[in-house]
């Protein structure tokens, strides 16, 4: 896979997870107060989450053919990290939401 490929698939790793990311913000801010309290802080350490993978993939997609190993190394460990914790709130929301429609029935 050559450097134009490896950026390429890389940059469609990235804005998949940030598209999750935009899913679940449109899910939070459409929750009762009540979730919105519950997940405001797994919506916050997400965030924090994005803003560091965005730098990994700058870092990254500057990299110079010594140091791009190593930015690729953190960069994938990072993906993984965001990505482990956008499938945890994913869940959150659902059971959120399969408890809120089991108190309305």
């Amino acid at each position: 896979m050559d450097k134009q490929e490896l950026r390429e698939n890389t940059k469609k790793r990235i804005d998949a997870l940030f598209d999750k990311l935009e899913a679940l913000e449109d899910k939070f801010k459409n929750a009762s107060e009540t979730r919105k309290l519950e997940l405001k802080r797994e919506m916050d350490e997400a965030r924090k989450l994005r803003d560091d993978l965005q730098i990994k993939y700058n870092d990254l997609q500057q990299a110079t053919e010594g140091s791009a190993k190593e930015l690729k190394e953190a960069f994938e460990q990072s993906a993984k990290i965001f990505r482990d914790r956008l499938d945890k709130i994913s869940q959150n929301f659902k059971r959120g939401y399969k408890r809120e429609n089991s108190e309305e029935g």
